[in-house]
């Protein structure tokens, strides 16, 4: 079974912050990017497989088959999906961890600024506290570095 360091919710997927500052705050043996999308998109998951550092291994999974997946790898996962929808599908077809990092969400529509770089609408707002109910914790934060906002604090800046 997959040993998932975190979780993390990111539109950008893999990206400069994933690599240079996420992967060495949470080294791992394997990136495991969870959408459905992405997953019947050879192209672009050899772009991304480029931006994977050396001695990384990288997969794509779509978010039924996920959970199904993540207990056959046997190794130290960073679990990344690219919005909230696409982690609670996940979540109830049956993923499992204990730690979620909400990172980029763009700003646009409904929703509202949490944090910087991070935006979210009320109704996935819903999903997050759905999958609060099966995690340890959720905070949200687009680097390591930055002070978390708690889900208490972002319900507080949903109006």
């Amino acid at each position: 079974m997959a040993d998932i360091k975190v979780a993390r919710i990111d539109f950008r997927l893999i990206h400069g912050q994933v690599i240079t500052k996420w992967i060495k705050y949470y080294p791992v043996d394997m990136i495991v990017v969870v959408d459905d999308a992405l997953r019947n998109d050879d192209f672009m998951i050899e772009i991304y497989k480029m931006a994977v550092p050396k001695g990384v291994k990288f997969k794509v999974v779509s978010q039924e088959g996920a959970a199904e997946i993540l207990e056959q790898i046997n190794a130290s996962v960073f679990l990344l999906f690219k919005n909230v929808e696409a982690c609670a599908k996940a979540v109830e077809s049956g993923v499992k961890f204990d730690f979620l990092v909400v990172g980029g969400v763009p700003g646009e529509g409904e929703r509202q600024f949490i944090s910087d770089g991070i935006y979210l609408n009320k109704k996935e707002f819903t999903e997050l506290e759905n999958i609060n109910q099966t995690v340890s914790e959720i905070i949200f934060k687009s680097i390591p570095e930055e002070t978390a906002v708690t889900m208490q604090k972002a319900k507080e800046k949903l109006r």
